[in-house]
C-alpha cells in the first residue's frame, strides 16, 4: 500500500469481535461461508483471490483488483444504487 501512498503503519487486523454492535450500511465478505455474519442494510460478496503469498506482481494485481471493486462501491453508494 505503500507504494500507492497508504502509510498502513498505525493499523492493525480487528477481528469481528471488535466491531460495534450494529446495523452497517455496506458490508463487503471475501471469505468462504465461514465468515460470521455482520449486520447490514446491503452485503457485497467479492469473489478475488488471496494475495498473502502471491509474488508481488501478482499480489499487485489483486490489490489493484480490490481497489477498482472499491471505487465502483463507493460511486454506486453515492449513486444511491
Amino acid at each position: 500500500m505503500h507504494e500507492l501512498g497508504y502509510d498502513l503503519r498505525q493499523h492493525f487486523p480487528k477481528g469481528f469481535g471488535d466491531l460495534p454492535d450494529v446495523e452497517f450500511d455496506v458490508v463487503v465478505v471475501m471469505c468462504d461461508d465461514g465468515c460470521p455474519q455482520v449486520k447490514a442494510k446491503r452485503q457485497e460478496r467479492w469473489t478475488v483471490p488471496v494475495p498473502k503469498l502471491m509474488p508481488p506482481g501478482q499480489f499487485r494485481a489483486v490489490r489493484d483488483q480490490i481497489g477498482a471493486k472499491v471505487q465502483e462501491l463507493l460511486a454506486s453508494v453515492s449513486s444511491g444504487a
